[in-house]
């Protein structure tokens, strides 16, 4: 049996910060810098490593998802299927990047950076799914009219660092109170939806990401909950109504599971 404190108070196994800490900043990230793509289910967020492995490792070379890290805070990272220099599928798993890489250079434009990333799961190509939401110029003609010769910023992958994995080798377990399966979050499901029944969902721009409910708060500590029996997007639901009586924060009616329209102005 596990409780409130367990998930809000308690470091993670094997990590120094919360579930709830993990789950805020991933929540952050997207509201900030990843609106677009998450509002189009281009971004599959909370599936573990290993389920994404499980999904790429069928699809053609060039196939990538996007997902939140297990052990980085704050950051999402790209896994696509590759080979190796044998010839051999592997997954490769780019480094993730934070707030401040998008701060630099947007998500749009550094997948655009990357001509081994041809498809995004399951089947949309990358263009189709990303190039409404570039906003950096991405080439320039000509040189300036004090006669220096222009630049630009592209990203590009260290292959001497490179090491594909064909099983995970990092805790497979996205961090969520939800048993050893992750569910794939995001607008429309992307990845092997598992819930099609009206639950509800939570729109972040109800209300101010501190208002979020366990963010920073005590939830009854009596209610206990048996950890594999959890489910993230009923636990929200029952952690929201708990603090009903707060008129900045409501709980939306008919969700799939997700956390979606992000369509307000922040």
């Amino acid at each position: 049996m596990v409780s409130w404190s367990s998930f809000n108070r308690d470091p993670l196994s094997n990590r120094n910060y919360t579930f709830w800490e993990w789950f805020y900043q991933a929540m952050k990230l997207t509201k900030e810098h990843l609106r677009g793509p998450w509002k189009e289910g281009y971004i599959n967020g909370f599936i573990s490593k290993l389920d994404s492995q499980r999904h790429l490792e069928k699809c053609p070379l060039g196939t990538f998802l996007l997902r939140f890290s297990d052990n980085f805070i704050g950051g999402i990272t790209i896994a696509w299927l590759a080979e190796d220099k044998t010839g051999k599928k592997q997954i490769w798993n780019l480094q993730p990047f934070s707030a401040k890489d998008f701060q630099i250079r947007g998500l749009a434009e550094r997948i655009n950076d990357l001509p081994q990333l041809h498809i995004l799961y399951p089947d949309i190509p990358k263009q189709n799914a990303f190039s409404r939401f570039m906003t950096q110029t991405t080439h320039h003609t000509g040189t300036l009219n004090d006669g220096y010769v222009p630049h630009e910023i592209r990203m590009v992958y260290d292959t001497k660092e490179m090491s594909g994995v064909a099983v995970c080798n990092e805790n497979p377990q996205t961090p969520q109170p939800d048993g050893i399966e992750s569910p794939i979050m995001s607008p429309h499901n992307a990845v092997g939806s598992t819930t099609g029944d009206g639950t509800n969902y939570m729109d972040m721009d109800q209300y101010d990401l501190q208002e979020l409910p366990g963010i920073g708060m005590d939830y009854n500590a009596d209610n206990v909950f048996e950890l594999n029996d959890i489910n993230l997007s009923n636990f929200l639901v029952e952690a929201a109504m708990n603090f009903s009586n707060n008129p900045s924060m409501s709980v939306a009616s008919n969700m799939n599971g997700n956390i979606s329209n992000m369509d307000s102005s922040t």
